[in-house]
């Protein structure tokens, strides 16, 4: 836990303070969550989740777990892993043997080999135990890990939050994000009160903008006052409560 009083408009710190997705909830009822910038993501800029590696998905086990297991054996598939890069993420058993259950991970050691044997530990034991000639396990990252800003307008990406902070959150660096509530963020678009909003079209990055379709991430809802283009202007933020 944090040695005080929590402050999500201060600067990121490069150390990590609390655990990744740590909630917080202020006395205006804004809701925060704890943070990890892999790049430098603007003050009043929305954030977007890091890429899914293709390679650390449909991956085979090395060794058919058993029920009760702490740890498994996955085999990579093409790109080498760091240590503890899915720490606080998510093993996904996405088909076959055991499908449906995604077990939260612990930690795990460095892989050099981009074909080499991982070794994943887990926070919850096997339920089901596996089998070895299935391609059927994912790696994902927690959401707020490895935090990015959007690389293009196309709308094509989950929103995480908000950071507040002074200067925004710096590559490699850990802060609060706000997800609910009211907070200034950065315009795309002329809104009127209540519109709905998502991801901004202009040229911009991290802008927000009407939600033109229900298949748009919803970030939040435009108001009280009317919406200008390249300003940062108070909306109710949606993403997380």
């Amino acid at each position: 836990m944090p040695t005080g009083a929590i402050n999500p408009s201060e600067q990121g710190t490069t150390t990590q303070q609390v655990s990744l997705g740590h909630r917080f909830e202020d006395r205006f009822s804004r809701v925060f969550y704890y943070a990890y910038a892999a790049t430098a993501v603007g003050r009043g800029k929305v954030a977007k989740t890091a890429a899914v590696i293709g390679n650390h998905n449909n991956m085979s086990f090395q060794t058919a777990p058993a029920v009760g297991n702490m740890s498994v054996k996955v085999t990579l598939g093409g790109t080498a892993a760091t240590a503890d890069q899915y720490k606080d993420g998510w093993l996904v058993v996405q088909d076959g043997t055991g499908e449906g259950r995604a077990y939260p991970i612990e930690g795990h050691s460095a892989q050099t080999s981009t074909t080499g044997t991982l070794e994943v530990f887990l926070k919850e034991p096997i339920d089901t135990a596996g089998a070895l000639a299935e391609a059927n396990v994912d790696l994902i990252y927690n959401k707020y890990d490895e935090l990015l800003p959007p690389a293009d307008t196309s709308q094509a990406y989950i929103p995480v939050g908000v950071p507040i902070c002074v200067g925004g959150l710096g590559a490699s660096e850990y802060g609060y994000v706000q997800t609910w509530g009211e907070c200034a963020v950065w315009q795309d678009d002329t809104t009127t009160l209540g519109d709905q909003l998502s991801w901004g079209t202009g040229t911009g990055t991290g802008q927000v903008e009407n939600r033109d379709a229900v298949t748009e991430a919803l970030i939040g809802e435009a108001g009280p006052a009317v919406g200008v283009a390249t300003e940062y202007q108070l909306i109710y933020l949606k993403i997380s409560r």
